[in-house]
C-alpha cells in the first residue's frame, strides 16, 4: 500500500486486471493529484463496465500567482480496455499521445478537443488507436475551429476499424472553403484491408472530415472491402470536396457503393458493378476503366464529364489474361547471364506490370528487369506474375564446368596379352554437368582403349592412354606397360661370409631369359654393414649380418635375397718365444696375443712338427727327447695366419740352458720384465710402430721397464727382437 507521499512521487503508472467503478476512481484521484506522472499505461487493464462511468482528468494549472502550481502534462496516456470510449476525459485534460483501447469511440473529449496551438481547455497532441478498436462514431472527435495543427495527430488506423461515421472528425465549422484548413490526418495514413465505411453519403453532413484531406500516391489501391467513402459537404447543390485522391492509378473494388470524394487520377479502374458516385461527385480522370458489360452504365452516367473533359474516355477493363516467356539461352553456366523477355496477351491488358521470382535462388536469381543470373548447378523455374495473379513461367538449366580431370593409375603393367584392366576418371567438380571423357592410344597396336578407359593388352611394348574432357579440354595420362614378365629370380649365393672391406659379386639369375624388362633394384638391409650397388657388387664394411635383397621393376613383384656376414680376421699371432731350449721333461708355457683386438674369431691351434720330441698343449710344451722341432700356432678362421717357435730338446744337466744363456721375458702389473741376461747387456723396448719405449743395459741380470699401456711391444736383446703383449 502506498503512502500519500510515495503516491505523489510516482513518474510511471501501470495498472492492470479488471477494474470496477470504485477503482477507476481512486486512479482517477491518483491522475488527477499527482504532478509527476508522466507515463499512465492502462491499455493491459479492462473496464467492467461496457461504458467507463468517470472521466479521467489530468489538469494543467499555469502560474498565475494563485500558488496552485502547475503539472506537467502527461507524455502518454493508455486507455484501459472497454466496450465504449465516450467521454472519458474531462476538461483540462493534457496529454502529449492517448491511446484509445475501447471497441467504439463515441466521443473523446470536446471544446478544446484536438489542440497543438496551446494548453487551453483539454488538450490532445497525438492520438493512438489500439487494435481492437471498430468503430469511430460521429464527433469522435471534435476541436476548435481556430487549431491549427504543426504535425498530424492521427498518423495509422487499427487493422480492426471497420466504419468510420459521418463527421468523426469535425474541428468547428469555417464558412470559408474548408481547402483552406488542413485536416489532423496523415495523408500518408494506410486504410485497412477489412474497412467497410468512411463517412455517410446521402445526408448533407456525410463527410467523414470536416477538414482537407488529400490522399496521394503513384498507385491507391482502395481495400476490397470499401463500400462507402464520402469525402464531400453537399450545401445547397454544391459540393465542398473535403477528401481527393491524387494518383496515377486508382483502383475502386468491386464492393464499392458510394465514392463521393474528389479524384485526379490518369488511369481509374472500377471493378464495382454500377457508377459508385452521384450528381456532385467530380472526377478528373484521363482513362476510366470498368466491367465490359456494364461500359453502357457508366457512359451514360459520365457523360457529361466526358464532354466537358473531366473523363478523357472510358473503356471497357481488359485483364491479363497470358503471360509468355521467352529467354536468349534456356541453359547457362555458373555466373552466366541471361534476359528473359515477357509478352503480356492480350496487349495493353491493365496492370502488366510484372513481378520477377526464382523458384531457388540457390539455382538462379532474377531482378526486377527479368535478368537471370545462374547461381549453382540444377533447374529452376523463373516466374513473371502480373498484378491480378496471371503468371508465365520458364525453366533455366544451370550447368557447372569442369575444371579439372585426373586418371588413376598413372601407370599400370599388363603381363598377359589379352589382360584388360579399367582406369578411373574423376572429373572436379562433382557437380559439373558434362562428364563425357574421350580416350585415345598412342599405341592402339600395343594397347586398345575403349570408350569407357578400359584397356586391352594386344602386344609386348609401351603405350601412353590419354583421357580428355569434353568440356574444356582437360587432359590425363596413364602409361600402360605390356610386358612379358620375370617369371623368378635367384641369386648366386643365399649366403655369403666376407672379410671387413672384401667384396662380393653376386649374380641374379632371370627366368625367363627373355624376360622384358630385366631391369632390377638391389637394397641393403644395413648399410652399416654392407652395401651393394645396381650391379650386385657387395662390399663389406663392419662386422655384423646384413641381408642384401634384389627385386624386378618390371611389375612382377619379384624378389631374391642372401645372407652376408662381415668378419673381422686375424691380421698375425705373435708369440711369446721365436725358439726355446729345454731339456728333457721340462715344460714351458708359451704366450700368444692375436691381432687385431677385433677379430671376429681369436681361437687358435697348436701343433708339434715331431711330438716325439716335443710336445704341445694349449701352449704348454714338454720336451720329450733330444733333438729340434717346430711348434706352429695357426688361426682358426681361415685367415691362414700362422707362426713358429723352434723347439731344441738337450739331455738333462741339472742346469736349465734358459738359466745359462737364454733369457726370460715375462709381463707383470702392466711393465716388461727381462731376466737371465748378463750384465751390460744392451736392451731396447719399443712399439710396433718404432717408437722407443726404453733403452738400457742389465745389471744385476734383470731389466724392469715403466708401466706400460696395454699393446703389443719389441723387446731387442743384443740385436735379437722378441715380441711381447701387455694385456
Amino acid at each position: 500500500m502506498l503512502t500519500y507521499v510515495q503516491q505523489q512521487n510516482v513518474t510511471d503508472l501501470t495498472v492492470t486486471g479488471y477494474l470496477n467503478n470504485s477503482d477507476i476512481s481512486f486512479i482517477n484521484k491518483l491522475i488527477t493529484e499527482n504532478t509527476n506522472l508522466s507515463y499512465i499505461d492502462m491499455g493491459n487493464s479492462v473496464s467492467l463496465d461496457g461504458a467507463m462511468p468517470f472521466s479521467f482528468t489530468r489538469r494543467l494549472f499555469p502560474e498565475n500567482g494563485s500558488g496552485q502550481g502547475y503539472n506537467k502534462p502527461v507524455k502518454r496516456f493508455s486507455m484501459p480496455q472497454s466496450e465504449e470510449f465516450a467521454l472519458n476525459l474531462g476538461w483540462y485534460s493534457f496529454i502529449d499521445t492517448l491511446q484509445i483501447n475501447s471497441r467504439f469511440v463515441k466521443r473523446a473529449f470536446s471544446n478544446g478537443g484536438l489542440n497543438q496551438n496551446s494548453y487551453a481547455n483539454d488538450s490532445i497532441r497525438k492520438v493512438v488507436l489500439g487494435n481492437n478498436v471498430e468503430v469511430l462514431k460521429s464527433f469522435a472527435f471534435s476541436g476548435d475551429a481556430r487549431t491549427v495543427y504543426t504535425q498530424y495527430v492521427l498518423d495509422s488506423l487499427p487493422s480492426s476499424l471497420k466504419i468510420i461515421e459521418d463527421q468523426a472528425f469535425v474541428f468547428g465549422y469555417p464558412t470559408d472553403a474548408y481547402e483552406n484548413s488542413e485536416s489532423c490526418i496523415s495523408p500518408n495514413i494506410e486504410l485497412p484491408d477489412g474497412i467497410q465505411q468512411i463517412g455517410c453519403a446521402g445526408i448533407s453532413d456525410g463527410e467523414w472530415n470536416n477538414r482537407l484531406f488529400v490522399y496521394h500516391k503513384p498507385t491507391i489501391k482502395l481495400p476490397s472491402s470499401l463500400k462507402m467513402w464520402c469525402g464531400s459537404k453537399n450545401k445547397k447543390y454544391k459540393s465542398y470536396y473535403l477528401t481527393i485522391l491524387k494518383c496515377d492509378t486508382l483502383i475502386v473494388p468491386q464492393a464499392m457503393e458510394q465514392l463521393q470524394v474528389k479524384i485526379e487520377a490518369d488511369v481509374a479502374v472500377f471493378y464495382c458493378a454500377k457508377p459508385a458516385t452521384d450528381f456532385y461527385s467530380e472526377y478528373h480522370i484521363n482513362k476510366m476503366y470498368v466491367p465490359r458489360e456494364y461500359l453502357e452504365d457508366y457512359r451514360t452516367q459520365f457523360d457529361e464529364y466526358v464532354n466537358n473533359k473531366q473523363i478523357g474516355e472510358i473503356l471497357p477493363i481488359q485483364n491479363v489474361e497470358r503471360i509468355l516467356l521467352s529467354a536468349q539461352s534456356s541453359t547457362l553456366y555458373i555466373g552466366d547471364k541471361t534476359s528473359i523477355s515477357a509478352e503480356i496477351l492480350p496487349a495493353g491488358a491493365l496492370f502488366d506490370k510484372i513481378k520477377w521470382s526464382s523458384s531457388d535462388d540457390a539455382v538462379a536469381v532474377v531482378d526486377n528487369n527479368g535478368v537471370v543470373t545462374a547461381v549453382s548447378p540444377g533447374i529452376v523455374a523463373i516466374h513473371a506474375i502480373a498484378e491480378n495473379g496471371v503468371e508465365g513461367t520458364i525453366d533455366i538449366e544451370v550447368l557447372q564446368h569442369v575444371s579439372g580431370l585426373s586418371i588413376s593409375p598413372k601407370e599400370i603393367f599388363l603381363t598377359e596379352l589379352g589382360q584388360r584392366e579399367q582406369l578411373s576418371a574423376v572429373i572436379e567438380p562433382i557437380s559439373a554437368t558434362d562428364k563425357t571423357i574421350k580416350w585415345i592410344s598412342s599405341s592402339p597396336n600395343i594397347c586398345h582403349v575403349s570408350n569407357t578407359g578400359q584397356i586391352t593388352a594386344l602386344s609386348y611394348g609401351f603405350a601412353v592412354i590419354t583421357a580428355i574432357t569434353n568440356d574444356g579440354g582437360f587432359e590425363d595420362y596413364c602409361l600402360v606397360n605390356v610386358i612379358k614378365p620375370v617369371k623368378s629370380i635367384v641369386l648366386s649365393q643365399e649366403t655369403a661370409t666376407l672379410d671387413c672391406g672384401s667384396s662380393l659379386h653376386l649374380e641374379a639369375i632371370i627366368n625367363p631369359e627373355d624376360a622384358t624388362n630385366k631391369t632390377l633394384r638391389w637394397h641393403t638391409s644395413n648399410s652399416d654393414v654392407a652395401t651393394v650397388d645396381s650391379n650386385g657388387i657387395v662390399t663389406a664394411v663392419n662386422q655384423g649380418n646384413a641381408v642384401i635383397m634384389v627385386e624386378t621393376s618390371d611389375g612382377s613383384n619379384l624378389q631374391a635375397s642372401c645372407l652376408v656376414s662381415v668378419i673381422q680376421p686375424v691380421s698375425d699371432i705373435v708369440l711369446e718365444y721365436s725358439s726355446i731350449t729345454l731339456e728333457v721333461g721340462d715344460e714351458k708355457y708359451i704366450d700368444t696375443y692375436v691381432l687385431p683386438e677385433d677379430a671376429t674369431n681369436k681361437n687358435i691351434s697348436w701343433q708339434s712338427v715331431n711330438p716325439e720330441i716335443a710336445a704341445v698343449s694349449d701352449g704348454t710344451v714338454r720336451a720329450i727327447s733330444e733333438g729340434e722341432t717346430l711348434i706352429i700356432v695357426s688361426a682358426m678362421d681361415n685367415s691362414g695366419i700362422n707362426k713358429t717357435c723352434s723347439v731344441l730338446v738337450d739331455k738333462s744337466t741339472g742346469v736349465s740352458d734358459a738359466a745359462i744363456n737364454h733369457p726370460v721375458i715375462q709381463t707383470q702389473n702392466g711393465s716388461i720384465i727381462v731376466r737371465n741376461v748378463a750384465n751390460g747387456t744392451e736392451i731396447e723396448i719399443c712399439t710396433l710402430s718404432g717408437s722407443e719405449v726404453l733403452r738400457t743395459r742389465a745389471q744385476n741380470a734383470i731389466v724392469l721397464s715403466p708401466q706400460l699401456t696395454p699393446g703389443m711391444y719389441m723387446v731387442k736383446i743384443d740385436g735379437k727382437t722378441t715380441k711381447i703383449v701387455i694385456q
